[in-house]
């Protein structure tokens, strides 16, 4: 797989551990478009998330996919391991992780020209909302499940303004709690009496 050199876009790669399935795979590919990584919990070491030289891939889309059935061998790595897997971020626009094991996200995952974020099932990650500040290109940001972050245990009350292109909000009763007001532009959009 890995002399597909010219390869712009891989939907999915299903990490492992025999040929054909390491990271190592993708470390001569020039991908431009977009990349799916699934079974990341299966990477053996930082080096091995290394040499998918993924520093040199200019992806607009990336997916990042930790197999919530699989119990990682590398606990803390996991951080480390997300942190060698930037891509380059001047190009990135959207940015999936699931099933994230860390802790916390590494800084680049909050730079760059990303336009849509989604968040899922990272049970162990803890507050990063200091970081969405600067996320000033920021249009969607979709966050499920995430047991452990206070900021969502807290939040009573959310406010946006000046947000003219914003067409949806959604709110779940079970992600919203104790979310009892919703105010956009000013106007009361949602309400949960108790």
């Amino acid at each position: 797989m890995g002399k597909l050199s010219n390869l712009r876009s891989l939907t999915s790669f299903f990490v492992g551990n025999e040929r054909g399935f390491l990271l190592a795979e993708l470390g001569g590919m020039r991908l431009r478009e977009d990349l799916e990584m699934k079974n990341l919990g299966r990477v053996k070491s930082v080096k091995d998330a290394m040499e998918a030289n993924m520093s040199s891939k200019r992806l607009k889309e990336l997916r990042l996919s930790w197999d919530r059935n699989e119990e990682t061998k590398l606990g803390e790595k996991a951080e480390e391991i997300l942190e060698v897997l930037q891509p380059d971020i001047q190009q990135l626009v959207s940015l999936t992780v699931t099933g994230y094991t860390g802790g916390r996200f590494p800084r680049w995952l909050f730079s760059g020209s990303l336009k849509k974020l989604q968040i899922e099932r990272c049970k162990e990650l803890k507050g990063f909302h200091e970081s969405l500040e600067s996320m000033t290109g920021l249009h969607s940001l979709r966050l499920c499940d995430l047991p452990n972050n206070q900021l969502l245990k807290r939040l009573e009350r959310l406010e946006i303004y000046a947000c003219p292109a914003l067409e949806e909000l959604i709110c779940h009763s079970s992600t919203v709690l104790p979310l009892c007001e919703i105010r956009v532009d000013g106007r009361l959009s949602y309400f949960r009496q108790g």
